[in-house]
């Protein structure tokens, strides 16, 4: 078990249960993993990719408290206690580079 953090690219990033939905379904029954799909709005900040990524990390921060109790909820242990992989697409995969070089925001992978 563990968790896959998902982030989408940057034209359907926005919307990644809609553009990328049978795709993930397919990953986590496969896999066995939850996923977390944090939209990504590259096209809103431009060529800012850092602003990009500090916002999946914000709203990746702001969805565990719901993903601690939906996991409970499933009888899993809490997230601090799953491993936790980052996946995306286009932009999305380097946003998750880019939070995984910085100590600081790493945490949001």
């Amino acid at each position: 078990n563990g968790v896959l953090h998902f982030v989408g690219g940057a034209l359907v990033g926005s919307a990644p249960q809609q553009a990328y939905g049978p795709f993930l379904e397919g990953v986590s029954d496969a896999a066995g993993v939850c996923i977390v799909g944090t939209p990504c709005t590259g096209l809103e900040t431009g060529l800012d990719h850092w602003q990009a990524a500090s916002e999946v990390m914000l709203r990746w921060s702001a969805a565990t408290t719901d993903l601690d109790a939906m996991l409970a909820a499933r009888e899993q242990p809490p997230l601090a206690q799953l491993p936790v992989f980052g996946c995306g697409h286009s932009l999305g995969a380097k946003i998750l580079l880019l939070l995984g070089s910085d100590a600081r925001l790493a945490e949001a992978i």
